[in-house]
């Protein structure tokens, strides 16, 4: 998988998408500022990670926020992928990172792209969804599973 920059960089991972897409998946309805932000604080004080804003070229469920660990020479491990409801929640999350960049320089805007429904590809993803009250992130939210 390729994770490229807002400046054209480019990232390669040491998953697949097909490991991504096995990993769990929070979804977070209503993502407000604080809601966002608590989690990329979360992720930062737990995993110690770097933090992606992932950008899909469809519409509700293909952006999110990705967790890596410290990259080591161009690869890295996702630890964490916190599902986006809707595109409008993209400006929301822009500004949570805008904000945090300023205290933490290892922050990092990503684009790549996610396969949109009409996509061959997304056909293989099997969808299943249940109530995830208690996260560990203190935030109401559904549990995702997304796998091939």
């Amino acid at each position: 998988m390729i994770l490229k920059t807002l400046d054209s960089k480019e990232t390669y991972l040491l998953y697949t998408d097909e490991r991504l897409f096995e990993l769990m998946q929070i979804a977070i309805p209503e993502a407000t500022f604080g809601k966002v932000k608590s989690i990329s604080e979360a992720l930062y004080a737990n995993f110690k990670s770097r933090m992606y804003l992932v950008v899909g070229e469809g519409d509700a469920g293909t952006i999110g926020i990705i967790g890596l660990s410290k990259a080591v020479r161009g690869e890295a491990e996702i630890q964490h992928f916190a599902l986006l409801e809707s595109v409008e929640q993209l400006e929301t999350a822009r500004a949570v990172f805008a904000e945090l960049r300023e205290s933490r320089r290892d922050l990092t805007v990503l684009k790549i792209r996610v396969p949109h429904e009409k996509s061959p590809f997304f056909r293989k993803l099997d969808f299943s969804v249940r109530r995830y009250p208690d996260n560990p992130y203190g935030l109401d939210g559904d549990l995702c599973t997304l796998k091939f």
